[in-house]
C-alpha cells in the first residue's frame, strides 16, 4: 500500500473516532438524557432497595457541555411502591434539581454535584451509551447507590 493511501486510510479512521458522541478534542459529548436503568441503594435506616431494569426511578438532563465542564438537572420520579425505607421523601417528587459537574479530560471518569445538597455521582463512561455511577448523600438522610445510566 502506498503512503498516500496509507495516509488517507489513517484520516479516515481518525476522523471517524473523532465524530458523532466525540468533540474534535476528543471530549465524549454527554449532552441528553441519561435514563436510570438498574440500581441498588442502601438507606438510612439500613434499608435495600433493587431497582429492575423496567424501574423509571432518575433521569440525568445534560443540557450544556463545555469542554470537560457541563451543567445538568436530576429528576428523581415519586416513588410508586417499589422502593421501601425512609429517606428525604422531597427527593422524590419529580422536580428537576440542578447539577454540575465535570470529566476528566476525554473520559472515562465524571462526577456529577447537586445544587444545594451533598449528593454526589461518580461515573464512569463504559461506553458512549452507558454511565456506571456510584452515588452518595451524607448527613441525616445519608443515602448510597450503585447506579446504570444509559443515553437515549
Amino acid at each position: 500500500m502506498s503512503r498516500p493511501v496509507i495516509a488517507l486510510a489513517l484520516g479516515a479512521v481518525f476522523s471517524a473516532m473523532t465524530t458523532g458522541a466525540f468533540a474534535q478534542d476528543g471530549i465524549p459529548d454527554l449532552t441528553g438524557t441519561w435514563s436510570l436503568k438498574i440500581g441498588t441503594t442502601v438507606l438510612k435506616d439500613g434499608t435495600v432497595n433493587q431497582f429492575p431494569g423496567d424501574f423509571k426511578g432518575s433521569e440525568i438532563e445534560i443540557t450544556k457541555q463545555t469542554g470537560a465542564v457541563f451543567t445538568a438537572s436530576q429528576k428523581i420520579f415519586p416513588n410508586d411502591g417499589t422502593v421501601t425505607g425512609t429517606h428525604n421523601r422531597e427527593a422524590f417528587d419529580g422536580t428537576a434539581r440542578p447539577m454540575v459537574g465535570a470529566l476528566d479530560g476525554t473520559g472515562p471518569y465524571v462526577v456529577f454535584a447537586e445544587v444545594g445538597d451533598t449528593s454526589i455521582l461518580r461515573c464512569t463512561l463504559v461506553d458512549e451509551q452507558t454511565m456506571r455511577c456510584l452515588g452518595a448523600e451524607a448527613g441525616k438522610d445519608a443515602v448510597a447507590a450503585f447506579l446504570l445510566y444509559t443515553k437515549q
